[in-house]
């Protein structure tokens, strides 16, 4: 043999090796159809690998999206809770206690329900954190959301009566109790 890509034939003559390979007199026919059906296997395989990959990345962003939405709609109902009730808003945004005679109150009930609405609200937000990309993404929407909640303890004492007494009941994480304990 004059080189090693070079292999005799039935006949004696030397033909390059990859000629060889293409040339159907050297193989089976099955052996092509099960190289031709491997190769198409291995490429659906791909196929059905990106495709997969591209869907699960849609969901991932629709997922997204809905988690915003919701907590977008979730902060205009509180908004809406504060329109209807417009006498409750100093409990909320002006530091305002209420005294004893008031917490036989409906009023006093009432802005129970709008701090407990609002708890679970920030510990959505605060527990969602971790899977949502928009927050993730977001330094500044994060720190939005953090100022916003951080000032809603800080003006109101009946938010941090309710994380207390709701975090002693255990209806929410210790993360988001402690995070938010030194603002009240």
């Amino acid at each position: 043999m004059s080189n090693n890509t070079e292999t005799p034939d039935m006949e004696g003559r030397n033909r390059p090796f990859f000629r060889k390979l293409f040339t159907f007199k050297y193989h089976r026919p099955s052996d092509l159809q099960q190289l031709l059906i491997s190769i198409l296997g291995f490429v659906l395989v791909i196929v059905g690998l990106t495709y997969t990959a591209w869907q699960l990345n849609a969901e991932a962003n629709a997922t997204d999206r809905a988690v915003s939405q919701t907590l977008f709609s979730s902060n205009l109902d509180t908004d809406k809770l504060f329109i209807d009730s417009p006498q409750l808003r100093p409990y909320f945004f002006n530091s305002k206690k209420f005294n004893s005679t008031e917490i036989s109150s409906a009023d006093y009930n009432k802005a129970l329900a709008i701090a407990d609405y609002q708890l679970d609200f920030f510990s959505v937000i605060f527990d969602q954190e971790q899977f949502s990309k928009e927050l993730q993404a977001s330094a500044n929407l994060r720190n939005a959301w953090d100022n916003y909640m951080q000032q809603s303890f800080k003006k109101s004492p009946i938010m941090c009566s309710e994380l207390k007494t709701r975090g002693e009941q255990g209806e929410y994480t210790s993360g988001f109790i402690e995070y938010f304990k030194a603002d009240c």
